[in-house]
């Protein structure tokens, strides 16, 4: 997995950013990303910090930021395709930023019209920044948009399915259509249905490995959500196509092949076969000696993988590729747990404990980039899908106390003036020693 995303301390010179937002605590890592992202938002300028800190400050700064949200939604109905793709892009990066569910109820129509007009007649960049929004859109309305789902999946999957669609979109929308489905998507049936579109991609020899990566990650996502003997079943039909995938020359197509086959053992490669005196566990011994049999031609490749040396892959595919299949490995053989733990704000840590919750954490992140911690704070959805209860009230209180920039300024400056005078105190008097 790659590095954590866990909250370092805020850095000084970023509450000036565009969207700043003094009502969530986000990790500094999380805040210079946004700030690398917004480069090509489209129109947004940096809105002013109260140097008071006071409550009126935060209420003028949250309408600034609802009136640049507003024109963005405006402007990604305008004509140049160039400009469409911007104001898409820009709302992408404020529903990251911010966690506003009343003021987008209000619009979701209007924004998943947008989105809905970009997909179907847009080419390209704009496709993929409409697939984005389409997720940034249901994880703002926390997974309320069974409407809005029913509307765009049917043509994420004709995307998808269009061999003459750009391969940016076509990556795009699976990613979307996995998304759409984990969060807002009512039946089991619904999901399987889904996985199903996205088996015939990875499994069936597509020759795209970014398009193929994306379907499997999708696929493995909608995969955690499901009942045990569909997992089961899976892992020992799609055994051969994941063998074969594993020989795969693309790294993250070979990790994506990995991180599924952990995610199916895991949940089903620990069962005790046990006794058969009565007849009635026969089905399930059976089911569970056809799993060990699929994992019997997997595990060589996944332990060749975990020690590859060959020099024809990049020293950083190689580092890459071994530090994810040794942890993979580790599940397999000796059945310990995947575990990670990532710092959410100054009093919450999420500790990932297993492959399924890597998988759900990777997408969210991916979906959210920099605001993934201030979604994991303040949205009731995203903090669902990881157990993590209802919001703290005690963060808007923490987060209401804390000093403005120029307060933080003026007491640092403070502070150094004060050390200064104290050294040189020491400097100007140096004792002679006897």
């Amino acid at each position: 997995m790659s590095a954590k995303r866990g909250g370092a301390a805020d850095s000084a010179g970023s509450d000036d950013e565009t969207f700043a937002d003094n009502a969530s605590v986000i990790s500094n890592a999380s805040e210079q990303s946004f700030a690398r992202e917004e480069g090509g938002a489209g129109g947004f300028g940096a809105i002013p910090e109260n140097d008071d800190g006071g409550e009126g400050g935060d209420e003028t700064a949250d309408d600034v930021f609802e009136d640049k949200l507003r024109d963005a939604i405006e402007m990604a109905t305008q004509k140049s395709a160039a400009g469409r793709v911007g104001a898409l892009n820009a709302i992408c990066v404020a529903f990251g930023k911010k966690f506003l569910p009343d003021f987008v109820e209000g619009r979701r129509m209007t924004i998943a019209d947008v989105v809905e007009k970009s997909l179907k007649k847009g080419k390209g960049a704009e496709q993929v920044a409409a697939a984005n929004l389409a997720v940034s859109l249901t994880i703002q309305l926390r997974g309320d948009a069974d409407d809005i789902y029913r509307e765009i999946k049917p043509i994420l999957a004709v995307i998808v399915n269009d061999n003459s669609a750009p391969p940016s979109a076509r990556v795009a929308c699976a990613h979307a259509l996995g998304n759409l489905c984990f969060l807002a998507a009512q039946a089991i049936a619904e999901v399987q249905s889904v996985m199903e579109m996205l088996e015939a991609l990875f499994a069936g020899g597509l020759t795209l490995s970014d398009l193929a990566t994306a379907a499997l990650s999708s696929w493995t996502l909608l995969a955690t959500v499901m009942p045990y003997s569909v997992v089961q079943d899976s892992l020992v039909r799609l055994a051969p196509p994941f063998a074969t995938l594993l020989e795969s020359p693309d790294v993250d197509l070979r990790i994506a092949v990995g991180e599924a086959i952990a995610v199916l053992y895991e949940f089903v490669g620990g069962e005790d076969d046990g006794e058969d005196s009565d007849g009635e566990n026969y089905a399930s011994n059976c089911a569970n000696n056809a799993v060990e049999e699929a994992m019997e031609d997997l595990v060589p490749k996944i332990q060749s993988l975990s020690t590859d040396c060959h020099k024809y892959r990049s020293k950083k595919d190689r580092k890459e590729q071994k530090s994810s299949f040794r942890d993979i490995l580790h599940t397999i053989e000796e059945g310990e747990e995947f575990y990670e733990k990532v710092k959410i704000n100054s009093v919450e840590k999420l500790e990932i404990d297993s492959w399924a919750q890597k998988k759900q954490y990777q997408a969210i992140s991916r979906a959210l980039a920099s605001g993934t911690n201030m979604h994991l704070t303040e949205n009731d959805l995203i903090r669902g899908v990881f157990n993590l209860g209802n919001p703290l009230p005690s963060l808007s209180m923490l987060n209401a106390n804390r000093p403005s920039k120029s307060q933080r300024q003026l007491a640092n400056q403070q502070a150094f003036k004060v050390r200064s005078q104290a050294r040189n105190k020491h400097r100007d008097k140096r004792s002679a020693v006897i």
